[in-house]
């Protein structure tokens, strides 16, 4: 089974430097053969060097298939960025594409969302925040990575975005359905409204 594949990144208007990381890279535009993976990274704002822990995280993800593979590649890369840069952290995504379903695992905040046939979609991600405080409890790169996993059957699914927060700082999750469904620039949309935050998007259709 073959999936095509769109990363999409933008600094946004506001921020001084850009945090956010994907993979594939932003702006592919390509298809891939199963099973391979993509993700997004969204540095820790208020620590220091979140574009350096966010590009680290990704570096790692070409070589998931798996979740033994998640596992050891997150393990090496947590290590990294601990060693190229105390301190910084970062969230993650990732999807592992498959033929007959995908599986999505997380670190933070930065979503996963299955859009299904029929307009019906399932956000699979949970964010870790605390819910008085709204600060991220799991990151990548400080203290010990924790990280969660969730399954969606291929069979009615359209397509799969991975995105950071700087969608949701501008749209619920019901708008962003509703915008993709109709064919807009997500990123552009967000862009109109301000871009407060940096965006990392990546968009996965089936084939």
């Amino acid at each position: 089974m073959k999936y095509r594949i769109r990363s999409f990144c933008h600094q946004g208007y506001v921020r001084q430097n850009m945090e956010d990381s994907a993979y594939p890279p932003c702006g592919f535009d390509g298809i891939k053969k199963t099973p391979c993976a993509i993700a997004v990274a969204d540095g820790v704002g208020g620590l220091p060097g979140g574009e350096v822990a966010s590009a680290i995280a990704v570096r790692y993800v070409e070589h998931i298939f798996s979740e033994e593979t998640f596992k050891e590649e997150v393990r090496k890369a947590h290590l990294d960025i601990q060693s190229t840069f105390p301190g910084s952290a970062t969230t993650l995504t990732v999807a592992v594409l498959e033929d007959e379903n995908i599986s999505v695992y997380w670190i933070g905040d930065s979503h996963a969302l299955a859009i299904l046939r029929g307009g019906e979609y399932r956000l699979l991600t949970k964010p870790h925040v605390h819910p008085a405080t709204g600060y991220i409890t799991r990151v990548l790169g400080v203290g010990v990575p924790q990280f969660d996993k969730v399954s969606v059957d291929t069979a009615d699914l359209e397509a799969l975005l991975l995105f950071t927060d700087g969608l949701t700082a501008h749209f619920s999750i019901p708008q962003i359905v509703q915008m993709f469904i109709e064919g807009a620039d997500l990123i552009e949309e967000a862009l109109l409204e301000g871009g407060v935050d940096n965006m990392a998007l990546v968009i996965a259709w089936p084939l």
